[in-house]
């Protein structure tokens, strides 16, 4: 690791957990995109998605695992990923 990327301060609000989970994204009800989920904490998420370009700031990620859907928030997104911050259902998940 670079000595740059170490003397960055971790601003996560909680724990991430590694997971490799099939999930989907909905918008509006409609289905956007499959995805999976590459971490989850009790306040965010790491998604590959093919296509991160055209997400909307607010969507869902429903997973079986969830035993629904998870309203979440875009915060930052890079060719094939997304990290979201999950706007509801916290407790449920984790």
């Amino acid at each position: 690791m670079s000595d740059i990327a170490e003397n960055l301060p971790n601003l996560r609000k909680s724990i991430r957990n590694h997971a490799s989970l099939h999930g989907q994204i909905y918008f509006d009800g409609s289905l956007l995109s499959d995805c999976t989920i590459k971490n989850i904490s009790k306040t965010g998420m790491c998604l590959f998605v093919p296509r991160v370009a055209w997400l909307p700031v607010y969507f869902e990620v429903s997973c079986n695992a969830f035993g629904g859907a998870i309203k979440v928030r875009k915060i930052w997104s890079r060719s094939d990923s997304v990290g979201v911050e999950i706007v509801n259902n916290k407790d449920e998940i984790y």
